[in-house]
């Protein structure tokens, strides 16, 4: 992987909704190998409109075995994340749909 796209791998944004846009003639896409099934990002934070939620990064943190962290893939319609994580997101989004 060339050091420009290692650079613009190490910090990016996930968006939905109206925010989600896709500036350029082109997209960046991940190399996958047929020997590596799925690989990680490291997630920060989360973020609902301009608000930032107070959870603790090192609930997002990989960890072996069902204990923690969180777990999203793009061809399933699951997200996980640990209980304590989960319930902060679930009351921001509930205030933020109430607004």
């Amino acid at each position: 992987m060339d050091v420009q796209l290692q650079r613009e791998l190490q910090r990016a944004f996930l968006t939905f909704g109206n925010e989600a846009t896709i500036k350029g003639k082109s997209q960046t896409t991940y190399p996958t190998s047929a020997c590596v099934p799925a690989y990680n990002v490291k997630l920060l934070g989360i973020s609902i409109g301009t608000k930032q939620l107070s959870i603790d990064p090192a609930q997002f943190k990989l960890r072996s075995g069902p204990s923690g962290g969180f777990f999203t893939d793009s061809g399933s319609p699951y997200t996980v994340f640990t209980i304590s994580a989960y319930s902060i997101l679930r009351q921001e989004m509930v205030q933020y749909v109430m607004q």
